[in-house]
């Protein structure tokens, strides 16, 4: 629907404010619309559209007319606007309707249907599907049918009506057979074994999720590769087939880490690059306005100086030379609002190439689906101080049954920090699965090798980065959990006995609202260089009763300043404040957190990263 992302938009807008061709300019209207799409700029792009659709108008183009609306559908649809989105591809839809162009009318109703299974309204996108096949089916070409009858198939599956769900993606299937549509054929193929694994079917469930795989890997499709694996994983835990669940889990992860190694690599190396060629570049602009600015100046006060000491009879001399000075300086100051501009221009591509980059930095976290699968009852409260982060969280599935977890603080926030985090992340994955360690100690020991590595392949800086860290191993089965930290504790909330007989014996314990916290110290050492010598971490082991809860952290919530005096928050109060939300659900205990913090905050900067990971044993 978008296209051109490559055209320069300053190019674009200059060709539409000097075009007089009312349909060229219409055409760089909807261009320039969508290049603000891609920039994330959707208010402008919605101006741009609007645009395009009073040209279209005036040219009484109703296709033009039409898909104008249907993008800003699109826009809001983006904007997670439902009820806006709604209200444009209806407006888009009549227009098709009055034109009588078919083809629209199929496209704009599937794109309702596409809304209102957002909203989870899945009767009302089920209709609109529904409408959109049967214009496909008298007018359009086999490949849109086909894409309508998944789109019912998931309808169905939504709605829990499994054979109706698998009756609609086979016809699906039997199209993109034909069509040889391999990339939509992998992917009908999984939906269908999936919606099998519904209906306990689990020969049929694996054998159309293994063709679909097949088919992925054939056309080296990483995107259903990544979508395959883990449907089998799914399926082969759902027959306890824990070996082959577990098998497909890590094919899973280790292609999921391949692609976010080598797009990471390569988003570091250009944000990198580019910000030193942006830095440089602003650098020379700067002096070259500082020498221009004192040039100026000079030459005013040398000009003024040789005219008043000649005298009166050269006054209008000097009324020319001062003229001619001021407009001097005001061709410098025009031309450092020029610069500034730039500058700004840049600032904000160098912000969108950030902004990407927190795209990618998300996708190296667990997914929340992940998490409530094998981490249950709990929470993760994570807010970045900047639009990248120094703090993240971890997770990675055991064969044991048992689950590792970790909460992170690198070194720095914004950018450096994310770098920092990249390099940490990585090192822990390389930690697990390259030499299967479990012991968190030993993860430890084995990830400050990784991270000291790679931070001395230049032997010209001396980099002191790495990160403080907080990670847990648990056994939901055994009831058992292993801590070790760096420098980051660990907080257990529990009253039971049994509990706290397997506690360490020195360990500080506070009292509040009728619940003990106690908190386990991790080792006093980072993960990274250190001016001491390097000890092993130490793993700690307890055993856990139900009602237990387990807090992993950083320190950003407790450093924040705010309050009535301004002042830093620190462990105390946020101890106090775990144990008043202890007895609530989880997921009201992170947005108590979350409630708390903003006000605590008020209008003060965020001063750090932010991450709290809470878990009740249930």
């Amino acid at each position: 629907m978008y296209g051109q992302k490559d055209v320069k938009l300053d190019s674009l807008i200059s060709s539409f404010s000097n075009t007089l061709n009312d349909t060229l300019k219409a055409e760089c209207a909807n261009d320039i619309a969508n290049r603000y799409y891609y920039n994330s700029n959707y208010q402008k792009s919605i101006e741009y559209n609007l645009k395009a659709f009073s040209l279209f108008e005036t040219l009484n183009n109703n296709s033009g007319k039409g898909n104008s609306y249907s993008q800003i559908g699109v826009v809001y649809y983006r904007m997670e606007n439902w009820e806006k989105s709604v209200e444009y591809f209806k407006k888009a839809l009549e227009i098709a309707i009055k034109a009588k162009n078919f083809e629209d009318q199929g496209r704009f109703l599937n794109n309702l249907g596409n809304v209102y299974e957002k909203q989870g309204n899945y009767s009302e996108a089920l209709a609109y599907h529904q409408k959109s096949l049967i214009i496909k089916q008298e007018f359009g070409d086999s490949l849109s049918i086909s894409k309508s009858l998944s789109n019912i198939g998931n309808m169905y599956y939504h709605k829990q009506e499994y054979a109706k769900a698998i009756s609609y993606y086979k016809k699906s299937m039997n199209i993109k057979l034909k069509t040889k549509d391999n990339i939509g054929l992998s992917n009908v193929l999984q939906n269908i074994g999936f919606t099998y694994l519904k209906l306990k079917d689990y020969s049929n469930a694996l054998s159309f999720v293994k063709e679909g795989l097949n088919i992925a890997n054939k056309e080296k499709i990483s995107y259903y590769q990544l979508s395959a694996y883990s449907k089998l994983s799914d399926i082969y835990y759902e027959i306890k087939n824990y070996k082959e669940a577990h098998h497909y889990l890590s094919l899973h992860n280790n292609l999921k880490d391949s692609l976010d190694k080598i797009n990471n690599a390569k988003l570091i190396a250009e944000m990198d690059a580019k910000f030193e060629a942006e830095k440089k570049d602003n650098e020379i602009a700067l002096q070259q306005l500082e020498i221009e600015k004192k040039n100026t100046e000079v030459q005013l006060q040398s000009t003024q100086k040789i005219w008043f000491a000649i005298g009166l009879f050269l006054a209008l001399v000097l009324l020319f030379v001062a003229i001619r000075g001021i407009k001097q300086k005001q061709k410098t100051n025009q031309l450092l609002e020029i610069k500034n501009n730039l500058i700004e221009e840049k600032n904000k591509e160098i912000t969108d190439s950030i902004t990407y980059a927190k795209r990618i930095q998300e996708a190296i976290l667990p997914p929340s689906s992940l998490l409530n699968k094998y981490l249950k009852d709990g929470f993760v409260f994570y807010k970045p101080k900047d639009i990248v982060a120094g703090d993240f969280y971890w997770m990675h599935v055991l064969k044991n049954d048992t689950i590792l977890f970790a909460v992170a603080d690198c070194t720095g926030h914004g950018v450096p920090g994310a770098m920092v985090s990249v390099i940490c992340h990585h090192s822990l994955n390389r930690a697990v699965r390259e030499y299967s360690l479990t012991d968190p100690g030993l993860i430890l020991d084995k990830t400050r090798e990784f991270v000291i590595d790679t931070f001395a392949q230049n032997n010209e800086f001396n980099v002191r980065d790495g990160m403080d860290i907080a990670l847990c191993a648990i056994n939901y089965k055994k009831k058992t959990l292993q801590f070790s930290g760096a420098n980051n504790p660990l907080y257990i909330l529990s009253n039971n006995e049994q509990t706290i007989k397997s506690l360490p014996k020195k360990h500080r314990v506070e009292c509040e609202y009728g619940i003990l916290l106690h908190e386990i110290k991790g080792t006093k050492q980072p993960i990274g260089s250190y001016n001491t010598e390097l000890k092993p971490f130490v793993t700690h082991n307890f055993e856990l009763n139900n009602g237990d809860i387990i807090y992993l952290f950083t320190d950003g919530y407790a450093d924040q300043f705010g309050g009535d005096k301004n002042k830093k928050l620190k462990y105390g109060p946020f101890k106090k404040l775990l144990m008043l939300n202890s007895k609530i659900n989880m997921d009201n205990q992170q947005v108590a957190l979350s409630n708390f913090f903003n006000e605590w905050k008020g209008n003060m900067d965020q001063v750090d990263d932010v991450c709290v990971m809470g878990i009740k044993i249930t």
